[in-house]
């Protein structure tokens, strides 16, 4: 409400030069879940760096604690 934060989301798709526009890879090494290409991403964020300035890019990793519905609740 106070206008502080600004959130856009961006279509990785759109960035990817697979045929069927896929942007997520095999889960090298063993082990469940998903594995997100680089160069969907790095070629979204390069686009975007070159429109404007950014005081900061946040990169998401799954390091960290798993969300769960307590998480979500606190």
């Amino acid at each position: 409400d106070k206008g502080l934060v600004e959130v856009h989301v961006h279509d990785l798709r759109a960035y990817s030069t697979h045929k069927q526009k896929q942007t997520d890879d095999y889960a090298f090494g063993g082990g469940a879940g998903m594995v997100m290409m680089i160069q969907p991403i790095d070629d979204c964020i390069t686009k975007l760096k070159s429109e404007r300035t950014y005081d900061a890019v946040l990169y998401m990793t799954p390091d960290g604690e798993n969300f769960s519905q307590k998480m979500a609740n606190n």
